[in-house]
């Protein structure tokens, strides 16, 4: 897993401060788990007994209605451009996007069922929250902080049961996260 932070991108910082300024104030439904239902230790072991791929059921974090009411092609396009910079000759496809307002985050998940090389480009208000993983060689969590502004982390998504990884997120503040599958199947 690797974690790098985009500073100075205009378009992003006008990104996030138009998406925060919708989303702030929306009436959504989330569901009221505490921080330590969503990323504990102990709610890992009772991911990985369960097996649980997708995260729907510790929490959807946004709702697609809303994401689509203010993703534009410009973002999109932007978003792809900017991501084969970084990976050229791969193709690059939306696979997840979230908002979390502060006390909310998603649950562990595998997203096993989807394998590739997965991108996430988080938006953090104040950098009071976090991504958290499984490291299967310590096979301790390790908790990665964002900082304020935006972040970009990469991670491999296998298929093969012994080799998932496991993640979660969890947000005290305004947090946006993009994510991507990145394809290695270009020439």
């Amino acid at each position: 897993m690797t974690h790098d932070t985009i500073c100075d991108n205009g378009y992003l910082d006008e990104l996030a401060t138009r998406w925060l300024g919708r989303w702030e104030s929306l009436d959504i439904d989330y569901p009221k788990l505490t921080e330590s239902e969503y990323t504990s230790d102990e709610a890992l072991k009772t991911a990985m007994r369960d097996e649980v791929v997708a995260a729907g059921s510790f929490g959807q974090a946004f709702n697609e209605k809303y994401f689509e009411d203010t993703y534009t092609g410009k973002d999109s396009a932007f978003f792809t451009r900017f991501l084969a910079e970084r990976f050229p000759n791969h193709s690059i496809l939306r696979s997840g996007f979230f908002y979390y307002p502060p006390g909310q985050g998603m649950g562990w998940h595998t997203n096993a069922d989807t394998p590739y090389l997965r991108c996430y480009m988080n938006y953090s208000l104040n950098g009071d929250s976090y991504f958290k993983f499984y490291d299967q060689k310590t096979q301790k969590t390790v908790v990665d902080h964002d900082v304020a502004g935006w972040n970009i982390r990469t991670f491999d998504i296998n298929r093969e049961k012994g080799d998932w990884f496991w993640h979660s997120v969890y947000s005290n503040t305004h947090r946006i996260s993009a994510g991507f599958k990145i394809i290695n199947n270009l020439k």
